[in-house]
């Protein structure tokens, strides 16, 4: 979980990690998706089954790691996708 980690340094060792990727591979763009009913945020009964309140959150959740990526890395594209059972859907 990127955008909200359960330790600190995980935070920090994923933030390595695409670093290593943009220097090692000139990376441009980052793309990362989040999907509906996950177990690591507590499945959807979380959003007591609420399809636009789980949405609302994910899409709060993009917009902060997009921001902290971009603080770091501010010439990455960075895109974001909730997955839900209808397909893709883009949310950045």
């Amino acid at each position: 979980m990127f955008s909200s980690p359960e330790r600190e340094q995980d935070f920090g060792f994923m933030m390595d990690e695409l670093e290593k990727s943009i220097r090692s591979h000139k990376t441009e763009r980052c793309m990362l998706f989040t999907h509906h009913d996950c177990g690591a945020y507590g499945w959807f009964k979380r959003f007591n089954n609420d399809v636009e309140e789980e949405l609302k959150f994910y899409k709060e959740e993009h917009q902060a790691i997009q921001k902290n990526i971009l603080a770091r890395f501010p010439n990455l594209k960075v895109e974001t996708f909730f997955i839900d059972l209808t397909g893709v859907i883009k949310t950045s």
